[in-house]
């Protein structure tokens, strides 16, 4: 815990600028677990903020993703066209791709929705991605163009793929199949998708159903993040190799 002295200086310097700002910090280190629970007036509380993890929500979609191919139940090269209706003519991305955002895919999608959310309200302001649903997705899959030669780029469709791949593989919601394993096997109890009647000060409102939570509409606290690193490190969790 050598560095913690320059961490509290840097969140100093953060609530400088942010003075209504809570802020959670989860230190795990050969066993040892530090938490503080931290507000602007620089007091240090016990009691647990439930926060929107936003992107991190992700890493979850790609450990169940890792268990999933662990028990044969997906490979990396499975492509789309094996999971929806699409036209055939197309060589279409991969699981792999999908999970290393080198599909190919643009990075936000549907674009002119989330332009004019970006123009009329900035990037923190409104969940530009309310109100979809995963019909949109089984629908617009087949004419939702992408450019293979494009690399890397981030996208967050790539990880609404995942979890609608997901549920149709595991023919149930991915409130239901991530909360089992969040809870059963990681013990993340208080972690799971926001949905229309949580109202997080600091968070995204989720309508329930949005193929787009996979990529960044889990809820957590600190505690449960704790664990989520413990069971990453975990050498029991082998399955996380692939």
């Amino acid at each position: 815990m050598q560095n913690v002295s320059a961490l509290k200086i840097l969140i100093n310097k953060h609530f400088r600028i942010s003075k209504k700002a809570k802020l959670s910090i989860g230190i795990t280190h050969k066993g040892e677990k530090t938490k503080y629970y931290m507000s602007s007036n620089d007091e240090v509380s016990e009691e647990q903020i439930v926060y929107g993890a936003g992107s991190i929500s992700k890493t979850l979609i790609a450990t169940y993703l890792s268990k999933m191919l662990s028990n044969k139940k997906i490979a990396l090269d499975d492509t789309l066209d094996k999971y929806f209706k699409v036209k055939s003519n197309k060589v279409y991305p991969t699981i792999l791709s999908l999970a290393t955002h080198t599909s190919g895919y643009s990075k936000f999608i549907p674009f002119l929705k989330m332009t004019t959310s970006l123009a009329l309200h900035g990037f923190c302001r409104k969940n530009f991605y309310g109100n979809i649903k995963n019909d949109w997705i089984d629908q617009k899959i087949s004419k939702i163009p992408f450019n293979h030669k494009r690399g890397y780029h981030y996208s967050d469709f790539n990880y609404a793929l995942l979890g609608r791949i997901i549920e149709i593989i595991e023919k149930d919601s991915l409130d239901n199949i991530m909360d089992n394993f969040l809870r059963i096997d990681i013990g993340m109890k208080n972690t799971k998708y926001i949905s229309e009647n949580d109202k997080l000060e600091y968070s995204w409102n989720w309508n329930e159903g949005n193929p787009f939570r996979a990529s960044g509409g889990i809820s957590t606290t600190i505690d449960d993040m704790i664990l989520f690193i413990e069971y990453q490190l975990n050498p029991i969790n082998d399955f996380l190799s692939y």
